[in-house]
């Protein structure tokens, strides 16, 4: 815990493909994450499109858009960005994801 990003001093950038399809709730992560004002935190989600927070056949999570930018806001954060993409394959077919990009206030 000591060498996490959330011990270190505030970051301009903070990018991270791949990483929070593992976590369910996002809320305590964007939470802890240090960015300076009108720094940029930009990932990859798993689009899910009933629910806010949802397991998908690959056994990661996915996430609504809606509750991105809400829990986004909640912690400070502004969408600047959330595109849809093809970021991998899964058994040959193209899983639904979105590129984020949150600025800091």
């Amino acid at each position: 815990r000591k060498y996490d990003i959330t011990h270190f001093k505030p970051y301009d950038v903070i990018t991270g493909s791949g990483i929070l399809i593992f976590f369910g709730d996002l809320e305590a992560f964007l939470n802890a994450v240090k960015l300076k004002p009108g720094g940029r935190f930009i990932f990859t989600l798993y689009k899910s499109k009933e629910n806010n927070i949802e397991i998908c056949e690959n056994i990661h999570f996915a996430h609504s858009i809606d509750y991105v930018q809400n829990t986004a806001h909640k912690n400070g954060l502004d969408p600047e960005l959330i595109a849809d993409i093809i970021h991998e394959f899964y058994y040959g077919k193209p899983q639904p994801e979105f590129i984020v990009v949150l600025k800091a206030d």
